[in-house]
């Protein structure tokens, strides 16, 4: 069986890393981009299984990123698993406008790796 590919996008270099380096050690391939707009070209070029995308990024945010996934037919069935801390204003992403825009899940930093991973192997 093929090794599925996960593509995490986040503006944090450390939680790529960290991300990339679990998801191998479980056996899945990772691709990194750092923001929203890499992200949506490597989602494009790519076609992962999976796509794990943080929410608050500086420029193309990840709600932009994965309005313009559902929105491709090449992309639109890629299953998204947003990933997002509080907002700087004290906010929190409601989860029926993460569904508008194509999650199939998210969760709050900090996570367990763990409860990612479960979800991971869900929708991978």
């Amino acid at each position: 069986m093929a090794q599925k590919k996960i593509l995490i996008v986040d503006d944090s270099e450390d939680m790529r890393a960290m991300l990339e380096s679990r998801l191998a050690e479980e056996g899945f391939a990772a691709i990194t981009a750092p923001d929203g707009k890499e992200g949506l070209q490597a989602a494009r070029k790519h076609k992962p299984d999976l796509i794990l995308l943080d929410l608050n990024m500086p420029g193309m945010d990840g709600g932009e990123v994965g309005q313009a996934l559902k929105e491709d037919p090449s992309t639109r069935d890629i299953p998204v698993i947003f990933l997002t801390g509080i907002a700087g204003d004290g906010s929190a992403p409601n989860q029926t406008s993460v569904h508008e825009v194509g999650g199939r899940r998210f969760l709050y930093k900090p996570f367990r790796f763990e409860v990612l991973l479960n979800e991971v192997r869900k929708l991978a």
